[in-house]
């Protein structure tokens, strides 16, 4: 995924010289763990396998330099200089924006309800009409799952939650001072974002969530058991920081067997390219 990720980028840049928008927050990234965690071995592979800029730190100099975390003696840390974070909501804004400019017509609050391949051509249909195109895109997220599972690339739809927290001394956990991280700890993995605007950190655990056979009629609502992994990481890594819930999300993982994403033409029609498993 490196050459993807060096093309994301570029296209950032791009974005923001078009649109005179700041979008992507390069502030850096630490992702840390146990030696033999499924995060520092596959960073180390990658790192081996790729000319990418990072530096090598040990526990010690990894709380000198990110004095708010707390970090076992023998974890291994990656800081990576070219990480950060985008601002999404604008990026969205953004890309509808240009789209349109480049004359693009934008179809919003409009549900997909099926598509067809006319042979030279798609037909979607919508609940206010069909629209007509040469070829068609498929990033539908959850629900993906019925579309893939006909060419037999089964998916698992998985119910996550991401939290945001304030704190007393909550300046020091904000862009200016704090950075994206990602620990891999031996009760799960668990990453987050500086407070942006104040807003709150944002923090949520990677991997697990309960099983979503609707995404229609996912609970969004918040338990204590939403909370009680994040909670417990918090008083072990970031132990200065004293949460006070502010809000959360539910947001839905689907997920491929092997964990890898889907990007391809669709088997049978020439004219639909997919998207999904992210």
């Amino acid at each position: 995924y490196v050459p993807l990720l060096h093309r994301a980028y570029a296209l950032w840049r791009e974005l923001e010289s078009v649109s005179g928008l700041p979008l992507f927050e390069q502030t850096g990234l630490i992702m840390g763990g146990a030696a033999d965690s499924e995060t520092v071995t596959g960073l180390a592979a990658s790192y081996a396998a790729h000319d990418l800029p990072y530096e090598l730190l040990d526990a010690a100099e990894t709380m000198k330099r990110f004095p708010q975390f707390r970090v076992p003696d023998d974890y291994i840390v990656y800081f990576d200089p070219e990480g950060g974070y985008l601002f999404v909501e604008q990026c969205v804004e953004t890309h509808l924006e240009y789209a349109e400019q480049l004359g693009a017509e934008v179809h919003i609050h409009r549900s997909g309800l099926s598509w067809r391949d006319d042979g030279d051509g798609v037909t979607v249909t919508t609940e206010k009409g069909e629209l007509h195109a040469a070829k068609l895109v498929l990033t539908l997220g959850p629900w993906a799952v019925p579309v893939l599972a006909e060419v037999g690339v089964p998916l698992e739809v998985a119910r996550k939650v991401q939290l945001w927290y304030g704190s007393p001394g909550l300046e020091n956990y904000t862009g200016a001072k704090f950075i994206p991280f990602f620990f891999d700890h031996p009760y799960g993995k668990f990453y987050g974002f500086p407070s942006v605007n104040y807003a709150g950190l944002k923090v949520a655990e990677h991997g697990g969530g309960d099983p979503v056979e609707d995404p229609n009629t996912v609970n969004r609502s918040l338990s204590e058991a939403d909370e009680a992994g994040v909670l417990r990481f918090l008083a072990d890594t970031l132990p200065d920081f004293k949460p006070s819930l502010r809000k959360h999300t539910v947001c839905l993982y689907t997920r491929t067997p092997d964990q890898h994403f889907v990007i391809d033409k669709h088997p049978l029609h020439d004219h639909v390219v997919m998207a999904a498993g992210f």
